[in-house]
């Protein structure tokens, strides 16, 4: 039929409509390459008596973006793993970005919410393989094309401690025989594998916990399956007391003539170069037999060391 285009307001930018009248009638091209994506309408009259009109759309689907994604990553537990997607798009239309990530490198993986910028900031705080690809998408005018971008593989490693040496050590270090010892100031610097270092003051273990002969002693601390050590010095009583005194007397203090002392609930105090301690065993007193009326002076003696009370 003989028509003429009246109406191609919506046409895409970059194209146009062209009629050529030939011997078998009126032919309408439409030629050019659109600009953007969307959907477009123009008619045609197709009786210019009645003045019928042919509704055309045309679907004009936005360019696929090209898409490139990062290299992949190996890294340990902890560290920042970063994978990004570059994208570029003929048609200036405006991109969107969606990652995804899978257990193995086919197939799109499971969304993660809220992960819609041109990079991702991986979750590396457990070990593992996980393979993260991102759908770049090109929307115009309603109209979408999307790309998938190749997967990156993200292989997360555990730490592994390397060696460790003490980094300070404890406030104590002199003991005497049947101390515990004490970890108090003691912290460690670890050197992990990749080359990181870190300094610790808890969760390692050491050995011995408790000390039962004289002398300079090794104490072993161990973490992460390394050890390191530290000199303590462990002095036997006697070599550490400097002196004694009385805090209790017995239970007894009256006595008749010829009786002997009974020292019950006495308890003296030995003063060492590491402290003091109370004490109501491992002495002798002199004398023992009280022979004499009246007031007496009764010594005690501990690791040749004496005190006295009456």
């Amino acid at each position: 039929p003989v028509g003429t285009a009246v109406s191609h307001d919506t046409l895409p930018a970059g194209c146009q409509l062209f009629t050529e009248t030939l011997s078998d009638g009126l032919h309408l091209y439409l030629r050019g390459t659109p600009g953007s994506g969307g959907s477009y309408n123009f008619s045609i009259n197709t009786d210019e008596v009645s003045g019928e009109k042919l509704i055309c759309t045309i679907l004009v689907t936005p360019g696929m973006p090209s898409v490139y994604s990062s290299a992949d990553v190996d890294c340990y537990v902890g560290d920042r793993a970063l994978v990004t997607a570059s994208a570029t798009v003929s048609d200036g239309g405006a991109l969107s970005y969606q990652w995804f990530v899978s257990s193995s490198p086919s197939g799109e993986g499971t969304l993660i919410m809220g992960a819609n910028a041109p990079e991702y900031l991986v979750d590396t705080s457990r070990p593992g393989v996980s393979y993260y690809c991102c759908q770049v998408s090109n929307g115009s005018a309603g109209q979408y094309s999307s790309v998938l971008s190749q997967p990156v593989r993200v292989s997360v490693s555990e730490l592994v401690v390397e060696s460790i040496m003490v980094n300070t050590m404890p406030l104590k270090t002199r003991y005497e025989i049947g101390d515990m010892l004490e970890t108090a100031g003691l912290s460690i610097s670890v050197r992990m594998s990749g080359g990181t270092e870190r300094v610790i003051d808890s969760g390692f273990e050491v050995s011995p916990a408790q000390f039962v002969q004289a002398g300079q002693q090794n104490v072993s601390v161990s973490y992460g399956g390394k050890t390191c050590f530290f000199p303590v010095t462990v002095q036997s009583m006697e070599e550490s007391l400097m002196g004694i005194g009385m805090v209790k007397l017995p239970d007894k203090t009256e006595y008749n003539k010829g009786e002997f002392l009974d020292t019950s609930g006495l308890i003296f105090r030995a003063y060492t170069a590491n402290g003091q301690q109370d004490l109501s065993e491992g002495f002798v007193c002199e004398p023992m037999l009280l022979d004499k009326s009246g007031s007496q002076t009764i010594t005690l003696i501990y690791l040749n060391k004496t005190c006295t009370f009456t």
